[in-house]
């Protein structure tokens, strides 16, 4: 390794990121799951935020992959929230959170539309799909992070259409 990459990565672990090689074949393109599986496989996983559940999809599988890990799952819209719950009841490590994950803590506009995967903070190109707008509450990760006593978090999956810069 060189003096600047060993510099680099001495920095940034010194600021909570860790760095590694990614030495896996074209496999990992495949399985986004498999590849953060063996890309941890020397990290304990205790917290994993899933914020853009949806219903569970991606929290189903990290429980798989990381059992004994805490997962926060992030879910504004009502409706969908109750499929979440329904759908990970009976698995104690998954912890379902009906809010948005925003910049702010407070209320935003979320706009609903036919299609659960896609309902998000920003108003749709075709506004045809929109079913509704609701008003939801949010929360920072930080407040978060802070409220429940979360000191680090290993994975954070985001799918929040379009708004994961003001998370």
């Amino acid at each position: 390794m060189s003096v600047v990459a060993r510099v680099v990565k001495n920095v940034l672990k010194n600021v909570g990121y860790a760095v590694k090689r990614n030495p896996l074949p074209g496999w990992y393109h495949k399985d986004p799951f498999l590849a953060q599986k063996h890309l941890l496989r020397d990290e304990r996983v205790s917290t994993v935020f899933d914020v853009g559940a949806n219903v569970g999809q991606s929290a189903t599988e990290y429980h798989k992959l990381f059992p004994d890990a805490r997962i926060y799952c992030f879910e504004p819209v009502p409706d969908t929230f109750r499929r979440l719950e329904e759908k990970t009841r009976g698995i104690s490590r998954i912890t379902g959170v009906n809010c948005a994950v925003s910049d702010s803590v407070g209320t935003v506009r979320m706009h609903v539309t036919d299609a659960a995967t896609m309902n998000s903070m920003l108003p749709m190109c075709d506004e045809s799909r929109t079913q509704s707008q609701i008003d939801v509450p949010s929360m920072t990760l930080d407040r978060f992070c802070e409220t429940n006593r979360i000191e680090s978090v290993q994975v954070l999956k985001m799918d929040i259409q379009g708004c994961e810069k003001f998370a």
